[in-house]
This record gives C-alpha cells, structure tokens and sequence, in this order.
C-alpha cells in the first residue's frame, strides 16, 4: 500500500493523540506492572475478592443475602418498636406477606436455571436484591415516623 509523507498507508486517518512516552522507557514500565498489580490486590479486602467457581459464586451471594437480611431484621425491629401494638400488628402481616412473596419471586427466577449449578446464584442474588429493597422501604417508613 503507497505511503504518504506522514508515515500512515494512503487513506488511513491519521491519529490526533499524541503517542505515550514513558520516560523510564518501555521495559522500566513492564517490570513495575506486577508490583503495582499486588499493590492494588493488597488494598482490597479480603471480603471484596470474588468467587472463582459455581460453588464460591452460590456461596459468596447466599452470604450477601444473608447480610441484607440481617440489615432488614435490624431495620424492622427499629420500626416495630417505633410503632403502636395495632401498628405492629399490620407490620408482622406486611412482613410475613413480603418474606412469602420474596422467596417466591426467588424460586421464580431460579427456576430460569431450573436444576443448574447457578440455580442457587439466581436464588440467593434475587432474595438479597429484593431484601435490600425492603430494608430501603423500610427505613423510609422509619424516616417518615422519627420526623413527625
């Protein structure tokens, strides 16, 4: 292919940014890569660092299920003791209704893997999505009960 003067074949855009230059030259560069790649590893938790196969990853979101669930039941308790005994007992019901509702929601869309190795992902992932919704719902409700 002909060339133009600009070293780029004839009919290629020529590129607007300018190259990368690194002052400690290409291999200096290569060399400190790994370092900084651990460097950034050792800054993470230990909690943030993901599964690596189908059981670490059903595990690793029956766990986060299991945190928003205990955020929830911290959040209800606060707004059941916030409330008068016929309150209380429209909450429990609420409550009961959401929890069935949930886990069948859950089973549904397990069920998209019906019998699969990620069935339990989906499951887990949907109840702790769908808890944390609540305890959001919930605490708003609670907002709204400290301001008055």
């Amino acid at each position: 292919m002909p060339r133009r003067g600009d070293g780029n074949p004839a009919g290629h855009r020529t590129c607007r940014f300018p190259p990368i230059r690194f002052p400690l030259g290409w291999d200096n560069v290569k060399s400190l890569l790994p370092c900084a790649i651990l460097l950034c590893g050792l800054m993470l938790p230990m909690s943030d660092l993901h599964a690596q196969n189908q059981h670490e990853m059903n595990q690793q979101a029956f766990e986060d299920f299991q945190k928003a669930d205990a955020e929830l039941n911290k959040t209800y308790n606060r707004l059941l003791a916030k409330l008068d005994d016929i309150g209380k007992q429209k909450l429990r019901a609420a409550q009961r209704a959401w929890v069935a509702f949930r886990d069948a929601q859950a089973e549904f869309e397990a069920d998209d893997m019906r019998d699969g190795s990620a069935a339990p992902l989906l499951h887990s992932g949907s109840r702790a999505r769908n808890t944390r919704d609540r305890t959001a719902a919930l605490k708003e409700h609670l907002k709204e009960l400290e301001s008055r």
